[in-house]
């Protein structure tokens, strides 16, 4: 795949990826996007506004 969803730290350091939450790494022909891990124990998405970020940032990943 070109776009690649990455869900958690764990995740993006297992594919080498060095972004942060919400961003864009290109690396080798392919678009890496990553976000917080969804699991009951990280209260992040908890927050209205971190939901909306992440739907905003996933968007344009999709549409770039």
């Amino acid at each position: 795949p070109s776009r690649v969803f990455l869900l958690g730290k764990a995740v993006s350091s297992a594919f080498g990826v060095k972004a942060g939450f919400l961003r864009r790494e290109d690396r080798q022909g392919r678009s890496y996007l990553v976000l917080p891990h969804p699991s009951g124990i990280n209260r992040w998405w908890n927050d209205p506004t971190n939901v909306l970020r992440a739907k905003a940032a996933a968007r344009a990943f999709l549409k770039s």
